[in-house]
């Protein structure tokens, strides 16, 4: 059962749904928040208490992260736990999409010597002190007088592979092997079918950068438009990432999403829970889209059929609301329409007008898993597929985008990287890029153009895939 409490930032009401999660994303501010001490599950508390800074600490990171100074809090996250560049790196990742710490394993398989081959190191006080729980309080390791009882010693691989740890307990009777796990991070091959046409950007306020840009669309002649959430401006690329120019935006008008009505010349926004419409040409304000169906609406995301038939997600009613070209509401789609639905969170369409929905859904035993649910063209519940989980295949942490390409695969974004399926679900590759795509589009060759949460601007030739 989900329990709720308030976001310090915004004094929004949050849910946590009791898995092992550290912190949540505010949906309303967007910030990282830590979930209260007492709403984690009992298992977290004892398993990452130990290994983890004191929560000032942690708090401290969070901080960094939601004043957008990643940089800081990957150097205070190497700092407090030992770990490398770019496993804490991937550590605040998790952290700022309100995930929990993955784990790798250490295998405990000897009395005298504990090995330890990790991407992430460890809290060695604390290593000894599980380890000293797993025997029994009838076990004691001196550790002063006498000599040295116990030492530890950090060295490199051979292979040049990361540190191993050795830690050596002398005279202690045989210990059974057992795992511990700790914070670490879990790795998948990135897709050799995939070629990466441009990689550019970085953080900062020029023409090319990007600050917390959250929203991209790509337009009929391949430009590329990309919105920062808070700056109040809407760069424009052209197809071989070259910047153009630059649209002023309203600086209070946080922008979450963008769709282009190819066919009409419309730029959709997203901005503030609300839709408003754009000229592509100009940039120019045309108007909002208009929603009066229902007083409590919120719209998060959206998405474009070929014929203009724009979709969008009210996150308040968790429904699908479709609007016509004119901005008439033709049908609305309840999540509660599905019996093990709990949420939507994001939209796809494909070329032939089938739906695909981010959510999330109970499964037969009750826990909630992140899924994609699929629909008709005319919006009748077909089938749905995934799980939550840290495979391939499996949803890690909050699904942030979804894009679908010409030949019907859907493309999900996770922590994971970009994974990519056929239309009845079954895994097919995956996409490694730097940090986690927040937005994603397909430019008319077929080419998967991304924005990631380290503001780089990624397009993909994907036209390999499955061959």
């Amino acid at each position: 059962m989900a329990e709720t409490f308030t976001c310090p930032n915004c004094a929004g009401n949050l849910q946590h749904d009791g898995g092992d999660h550290l912190t949540v994303q505010c949906p309303y501010c967007n910030s990282t928040v830590i979930v209260p001490e007492n709403m984690r599950p009992r298992a977290h508390q004892q398993n990452f208490a130990p290994l983890l800074a004191q929560q000032q600490t942690l708090q401290r990171i969070i901080q960094h992260i939601n004043n957008g100074q990643m940089d800081e809090a990957t150097r205070l996250y190497q700092q407090t736990y030992g770990v490398g560049a770019d496993a804490a790196a991937d550590g605040v990742r998790r952290l700022a999409a309100g995930l929990s710490l993955a784990t790798t394993h250490m295998q405990i398989s000897t009395p005298q010597t504990v090995e330890v081959g990790r991407r992430a190191g460890c809290w060695v006080t604390a290593l000894i002190l599980l380890i000293v729980g797993a025997i029994g309080a009838s076990v004691i390791v001196p550790l002063v007088g006498g000599g040295a009882a116990l030492w530890a010693i950090f060295s490199s691989a051979e292979d040049g592979g990361p540190p191993a740890i050795s830690v050596n307990i002398p005279d202690m009777p045989t210990i059974p092997a057992f795992e511990v796990e700790i914070p670490g991070f879990i790795s998948a091959e990135s897709s050799t079918a995939v070629t990466t046409l441009f990689e550019m950007g970085e953080r900062g306020i020029n023409p090319g950068q990007f600050n917390d840009a959250r929203a991209l669309a790509v337009g009929g002649d391949g430009v590329i438009y990309v919105a920062d959430r808070q700056s109040g401006r809407l760069q424009l690329f052209a197809s071989d990432g070259t910047h153009q120019t630059t649209w002023p935006w309203d600086k209070e008008g946080y922008t979450d999403d963008l769709e282009i009505d190819r066919n009409n010349g419309v730029l959709y926004a997203q901005q503030v829970g609300d839709i408003f419409r754009y000229d592509l040409s100009s940039g120019e304000l045309l108007g909002e889209v208009p929603y009066t169906e229902d007083i409590a609406v919120s719209f998060e995301n959206l998405a474009l059929t070929l014929d203009g038939e724009l979709l969008a997600i009210n996150g308040v009613r968790n429904t699908i609301v479709r609007f016509d070209p004119q901005g008439n509401v033709l049908q609305t789609i309840a999540a509660e329409t599905i019996p093990s639905a709990v949420s939507f969170d994001n939209i796809a369409v494909d070329g032939l007008g089938n739906i695909y929905v981010v959510g999330v859904a109970n499964d037969v035993l009750g826990d909630r898993q992140d899924v994609i649910f699929k629909f008709t063209p005319e919006g009748q519940f077909a089938s749905q597929f995934g799980s939550s989980g840290d495979e391939p295949g499996t949803f890690m942490g909050i699904v942030s985008a979804i894009a679908v390409d010409g030949q019907g695969r859907i493309y999900v974004a996770d922590f994971l990287g970009i994974q990519i399926f056929d239309n009845n679900g079954r895994y097919l590759d995956l996409i490694k890029l730097d940090g986690v795509a927040r937005d994603m589009a397909f430019n008319g060759q077929g080419e998967l153009v991304a924005i990631s949460s380290e503001n780089k601007l990624y397009k993909f030739d994907v036209s390999q895939i499955g061959e």
